[in-house]
């Protein structure tokens, strides 16, 4: 995300994006080579608990999705791939 994003509005993002989202905890900031000056690179640990059943692989797949999407959308976060 551009260096001007604050943690909480992506936390706040990341929680808006799917209800089964109830911990969003900031654990790493980045900022260098290779990312534009003016960026910093965030890493979260997120907690997904719905509590009528346990997750299932597709249905966490699909909450990571939607956080992505929200994130990208309402914070110009772009998702870093190695």
């Amino acid at each position: 995300v551009a260096e001007k994003v604050p943690n909480q509005q992506v936390v706040r993002e990341i929680k808006s994006a799917d209800p089964v989202v109830t911990d969003v905890q900031l654990f790493d900031v980045y900022r260098g080579h290779p990312l534009p000056k003016d960026h910093k690179s965030l890493a979260y640990r997120v907690v997904y608990q719905h509590a009528d059943h346990p997750l299932i692989e597709n249905e966490v797949t699909a909450i990571r999705q939607r956080i992505i999407q929200q994130v990208e959308s309402n914070a110009g976060g772009v998702l870093r791939r190695e």
